[in-house]
């Protein structure tokens, strides 16, 4: 707890019908929407959510902008404490449905600040999500309390917008340790069985897992995608999959408040076990099942984009059962699971599955091809028989089964390289450290990368009946983008150090020298474009290589992308988004090594890969099938930010046909 914030004692479970919203003056504002947990919610996530991360930055430029004149000054008023007018810190964690920032007090404790979601801020919501918070806090140490205003309320309201505030505990995101999941089972089974003895719960009725699927799957028909069959298709075939698995509740089937959205990102770590637990916007009396379904699926089924809830593209049809069955076994150490549970679970985290893909289709995470791809995963999903070994086979060119022995866990994957690095190299413990915690470019992108190559390189085998030096792919994946975090500079810089490292690692550990020289000019490869792109660049001169590359690149959100190219690299350089007086000439004298013209430039290299690109027929025909929609959503969304920024039309028009030039002369 920090100093300064110790909140005034509450019975524990008390709750108030009406949250007591404190109000600020500064802002005109309107009521808290009522019933933003009904019909409405899907209107929310398919207008401001889809543009989320926009929101956010926004946002966070409110709390830079007005600290002094307008939001610091309202917290000071709301709170009766001094905030210090100093930068603003956003949360590490980032989320793509509201704002979070880390303030600082004048007595130099810090604090968590959090916006209310608009999905979750009707009164009925509020009263519920912090009560149950609350009362947790006095029950178990890592989740902190809801620091009261200055007239005892939870929350304070500021316009439109409502505003909490928690102690700020240091701490780490998830890493992807075995550990941390596991740790995460047990704190969710400790929350579960308090839960349960709660004896001021408020009354609720069970959420149904079956009845948020469908309606998730409404929701992806009030987003207007391009192609209303396609839409219309997958739309119909989730809700039949989803009507299929109905959870019927049961007396051995036990109900309670729970968390609702116990994922990886929501959750603080310090040396693998549990400092923090984050965000009850999802609060919902129902199931423990389901609520420990949603925590399976979420640490063992899906990636996230970074230290973001936005889901990574492409999407994943691989189970970690080994890491499943271990966060169960200590789940049950804590709190066992009747019969009934037990057999709920892999239906409950079926219609997750489906809520999420829901959720992706809306937000715009996903395009309909990457979902429709993978929908009969759900079945897998569904058929999960928990307690009992995964095995790993594939069908060889033959037709007959082999061991996969190339194939690993998430958790297998994560502690041979993090003993092997950690042994070969102990002078850079410090940075070893940072890749295996950072969940953009760290560990988490190089499994992802590795596990994409794997689908890739499998369909090559067997269409050539041959077989891959697996090492080298696994190898490539794992040293591409080590760089960054021995050295922050420009990506050719960071390339070559990740080179330079793997040659340390490849000698300690006596790599043989075909395989070295191979990851060696791999590692470099995997940022490779086209020559016109990168004259002094090399393609890859292995196929292992050309596999590692194609999942690089297909890892790639590029609408994402657009965005990170403008705020990240172009606005803080003050580049400008367009030169009317460019002739197309004038473009084609760029490169990765000859930077000229203006932004747009880059923002063409995004689109600019063609299946051509790549050697391989087969990885030609998979990048094609996977490119076409993300790059139609990156070109709108490059139109989109041109007037976002304030273009006249006409030159909005005029970046419109420079990219139709464009991709027609280079065939993009």
């Amino acid at each position: 707890m920090e100093a300064g914030f110790e909140p005034k004692a509450l019975p524990p479970g008390s709750a108030s019908s009406d949250p007591s919203i404190e109000t600020g003056e500064t802002l005109a504002g309107s009521a808290v929407p009522e019933g933003a947990l009904g019909p409405n919610i899907i209107d929310t996530f398919a207008t401001a959510i889809r543009a989320g991360e926009v929101l956010e930055k926004r946002d966070v430029a409110l709390f830079l902008k007005s600290e002094r004149d307008l939001f610091l000054p309202f917290l000071d008023s709301a709170y009766g404490v001094r905030f210090r007018n100093s930068p603003v810190q956003r949360s590490e964690a980032v989320s793509f449905t509201t704002s979070k920032a880390v303030l600082e007090l004048e007595d130099g404790s810090k604090v968590f600040l959090k916006r209310k979601p608009e999905y979750c801020s009707s009164m009925e919501h509020l009263s519920n999500s912090s009560a149950f918070q609350n009362y947790l806090s006095s029950c178990v140490p890592w989740v902190p309390r809801i620091v009261p205003t200055a007239s005892g309320n939870s929350f304070a309201h500021l316009g439109q917008r409502i505003y909490f505030i928690t102690p700020y505990i240091e701490g780490t995101l998830f890493s992807g340790a075995t550990e941390e999941s596991t740790a995460c089972a047990r704190v969710l089974a400790q929350m579960h069985r308090a839960s349960l003895a709660w004896e001021a719960a408020p009354s609720g009725t069970p959420v149904d897992s079956q009845q948020v699927a469908l309606y998730f799957v409404e929701g992806i028909g009030k987003v207007k995608f391009p192609d209303r069959v396609l839409r219309s298709t997958i739309q119909t075939a989730m809700a039949e999959h989803a009507r299929r698995y109905a959870v019927p509740l049961s007396d051995s089937i036990r109900c309670a408040w729970t968390h609702g959205d116990f994922a990886p990102f929501n959750v603080v770590f310090r040396r693998n076990e549990v400092v923090a637990v984050n965000d009850f916007d999802n609060v919902a009396y129902g199931p423990l099942a389901r609520d420990l379904a949603i925590t399976l699926l979420t640490h063992c089924g899906i990636y996230y984009f970074g230290s973001t809830s936005g889901f990574n593209t492409p999407i994943s049809t691989y189970i970690d059962h080994d890491r499943m069955v271990k966060m169960l076994e200590a789940y049950e150490e804590v709190l066992p699971l009747s019969v009934d549970e037990r057999a709920a679970l892999p239906r409950h985290m079926a219609l997750h599955w489906l809520e999420l893909m829901g959720l992706g289709l809306i937000r715009g995470d996903f395009a309909l091809n990457d979902v429709g791809d993978v929908l009969s995963h759900v079945e897998a999903i569904s058929a999960i028989r928990l307690g009992e070994p995964d095995v790993m086979r594939s069908k060889g060119a033959g037709g007959s089964e082999r061991t996969m022995a190339h194939r690993f866990s998430r958790a297998q994957f994560f502690d041979k390289w993090h003993m092997a690095l950690t042994n070969a190299l102990p002078q850079y413990k410090d940075q070893i450290a940072a890749f295996f915690a950072d969940q953009d470019k760290g560990f988490h992108h190089s499994w992802e990368l590795y596990q994409r190559a794997v689908e890739l390189g499998e369909a090559v085998e067997t269409a050539d009946r041959t077989s891959l030096q697996w090492e080298i792919v696994e190898q490539i994946a794992v040293f591409h983008d080590i760089g960054k975090f021995f050295q922050k500079l420009h990506s050719f810089e960071n390339l070559s150090i990740g080179q330079s490292i793997y040659r340390e690692y490849a000698n300690h550990v006596e790599v043989a020298t075909s395989i070295k020289d191979a990851v060696l000019s791999g590692i470099p490869a995997t940022d490779f474009y086209n020559a016109r792109l990168d004259p002094s660049g090399k393609p890859p001169d292995s196929l292992e290589a050309d596999v590692a590359r194609a999942a690089d690149k297909m890892l790639d959100n590029i609408v994402r992308k657009v965005d990170r190219y403008w705020y990240e690299y172009g606005v803080p350089r003050n580049a400008v988004f367009l030169k009317p007086e460019l002739t197309f000439e004038d473009r084609r004298q760029f490169t990765f090594r000859n930077f000229c013209g203006d932004q747009l430039n880059v923002l063409l290299t995004i689109i600019a890969l063609r299946p051509e690109d790549f050697g391989h027929p087969l990885i030609q025909e998979q990048f094609r099938a996977w490119s076409k929609e993300p790059k139609e959503a990156a070109v709108a969304r490059i139109i989109e930010l041109a007037g976002e920024i304030g273009l006249p039309a006409e030159q909005v028009t005029m970046v419109r046909d420079i990219i139709t030039q464009y991709r027609r002369e280079f065939d993009c």
